[in-house]
């Protein structure tokens, strides 16, 4: 998908898991080292996973050249940070949070603003990932595609055999494809405090629209009296747009993402005559 960028970070994990060994996180990669976050951890501790999700504001502003499609600039896949970071929710550090917001939301940032000091939450934990357990078979025909399940019921799948050139068809490429669903939630409540945070944060008063979301991983350990998240790492980049106006911040924000891939059932090849 175009506006999804996958980092190397995410790869990295990848093969750290499937080859079970200790996935080492490089330095000045993670968004703890970027707000300041203590990173004094112990080396035993477990790779990270998929955990919590941040929101970038959108980054208009942010480009000189008022000609840019801002609609295609995309992250590079070294980035672990969003363009413009914006806090979930925010409070004066001499009230601080309740329980159920210690709960919710990870990366604790405080900042003294007009000689104010203040908490700031920049992630916020992924509310839902479901594990589907299904490939999904992708046929294409006449230019439109079919999804089905796929059964490994078949006999060639232990017992493979290869194919003849010709029994290749160059015009049909069909496909198996697999995901997980992660979903995103902001419900009215929590976009009002993410817009009054980001506004306080960036000490402006501009309208707030988000323009992108991150999915981050990291480990849980207790800190301060309560669980903080680290190692936190970017692993995906994925484009949005929603105006955080009078008329639409009373609409929840619900975002599905699908993290997974797809491989065509024959790779061709061609020789020459």
């Amino acid at each position: 998908m175009f506006n999804t960028t996958k980092t190397i970070y995410s790869m990295i994990l990848d093969n750290a898991n499937m080859l079970n060994y200790k996935y080492q996180v490089l330095p000045n990669t993670t968004l703890n080292e970027k707000f300041n976050i203590t990173t004094n951890i112990e080396d035993d501790v477990e790779n990270p996973s998929i955990r919590y999700f941040g929101i970038g504001l959108d980054y208009e502003d942010m480009i000189e050249d008022s000609n840019v499609n801002i609609d295609n600039i995309r992250h590079e896949p070294h980035h672990s940070s969003l363009f413009k970071h914006a806090p979930m929710i925010a409070r004066k550090a001499s009230i601080g949070f309740t329980s159920d917001e210690y709960n919710k939301y990870r990366l604790l940032v405080r900042k003294n603003i007009n000689g104010e000091d203040y908490l700031f939450f920049m992630l916020k934990k992924i509310d839902n990932i479901f594990d589907s357990n299904k490939i999904l078979l992708v046929e294409s025909e006449d230019k439109e595609s079919t999804l089905s399940i796929f059964s490994t019921n078949r006999a060639d799948i232990l017992n493979p055999a290869p194919k003849e050139r010709d029994d290749v068809l160059d015009s049909k490429i069909d496909y198996l494809a697999y995901s997980n669903h992660i979903f995103l939630n902001l419900d009215e409540n929590e976009l009002s405090e993410l817009r009054d945070a980001s506004k306080l944060y960036y000490e402006t008063d501009d309208e707030i629209t988000l323009g992108e979301v991150s999915l981050v991983s990291g480990i849980e350990l207790s800190y301060e009296g309560r669980e903080e998240a680290f190692n936190t790492q970017t692993m995906y980049f994925i484009k949005i747009n929603h105006l955080l106006d009078d008329n639409n911040i009373q609409e929840p924000f619900r975002k599905s993402v699908d993290i997974g891939g797809m491989s065509p059932m024959v790779f061709r090849t061609y020789k020459n005559d």
